[in-house]
């Protein structure tokens, strides 16, 4: 991230909007979704306590499967060290690219903060909604913008803080000499990049989580004796549904159409007397209705 600053904090913006984490956007859709459900226990349904329960685990495992592969991707992408020499040095895009983006993660962060203020002509478009009075419309906006005030006055009040810290820290850094050093050594006295985590350490907490729904191999090989001079860790994720699902199905429907290649026998006068059979069948049933 040293060398692409401006870049590494706005794709870590980027993947907080996407993930649903506030002070963006996102957490606000994902806040009324489960404020809905909740509500939703209230209404007089035969299933009023699995629907809500169904929606809330959706919105959790969703955002929780976003932000394990935002952190995994940030983390592969500007996290540690090049493990190979690279033709030349990354650097941030030019001006007018980078204020494009930061153009949509400061739109996205002001709609967070002033989401009462647009909320409110929603009503006039959600009355055309078939079956939806605008009586009802307005009457659920305005109890939308009830639950949206606490969450605002929330981001308006962290974007407040990580804006006075970052400020904090600038200040002080400005007074003080700043120098470069490793990271990480673990205590080795020539550390490389070999030695650092791979993009899979930053994935692995959750796919320890889920077990075997994620159907990753590993396999571990050591040298023989007490200190092995080397070792080699194969970790595979293969696709289980690819595996167990479709790929036995299309074989059996391989297999079972399989008889069905002698009709291609690669003759044109076949496949003319092919079509002419399939006009003559079609011409009969369509005399016999």
């Amino acid at each position: 991230i040293r060398p692409m600053p401006l870049t590494g904090a706005m794709l870590a913006m980027g993947a907080g909007i996407l993930s649903g984490l506030p002070p963006w956007l996102g957490f606000l859709s994902e806040f009324l979704l489960l404020t809905a459900a909740f509500r939703a226990v209230e209404l007089p349904w035969h299933l009023h306590l699995m629907a809500p329960l169904l929606v809330v685990a959706a919105v959790a495992l969703a955002a929780t499967m976003a932000t394990a592969a935002f952190i995994k991707a940030f983390g592969t992408a500007f996290l540690g060290h090049a493990r190979h020499v690279l033709p030349r040095q990354p650097q941030d895009p030019p001006p007018a690219m980078s204020l494009a983006v930061a153009a949509l993660l400061g739109t996205s962060t002001l709609l967070m903060v002033l989401a009462p203020l647009w909320l409110v002509p929603l009503s006039q478009v959600m009355h055309t909604l078939p079956g939806l009075a605008i009586d009802d419309a307005r009457q659920g906006l305005q109890q939308a913008i009830a639950v949206v005030r606490p969450v605002q006055l929330v981001g308006a009040l962290l974007l407040m803080a990580i804006l006075a810290i970052s400020a904090a820290r600038s200040s002080l850094l400005r007074r003080r000499t700043v120098s470069r050093g490793p990271t990480w050594d673990c205590g080795y006295v020539r550390p490389m990049a070999r030695m650092q985590h791979t993009g899979f350490a930053f994935s692995q907490p959750v796919v320890a989580l889920f077990g075997r729904l994620s159907g990753q191999r590993q396999r571990l090989q050591l040298s023989d004796g007490l200190f092995p001079s080397e070792g080699r860790l194969t970790v595979s994720a293969p696709d289980l549904w690819r595996e167990h699902l479709f790929v036995p199905l299309f074989r059996g429907i391989a297999r079972s159409l399989a008889p069905m290649r002698r009709l291609q026998q690669g003759s044109t006068h076949l496949y003319v007397l092919y079509i002419a059979i399939t006009l003559v069948a079609v011409t009969v049933w369509g005399l016999g209705r």
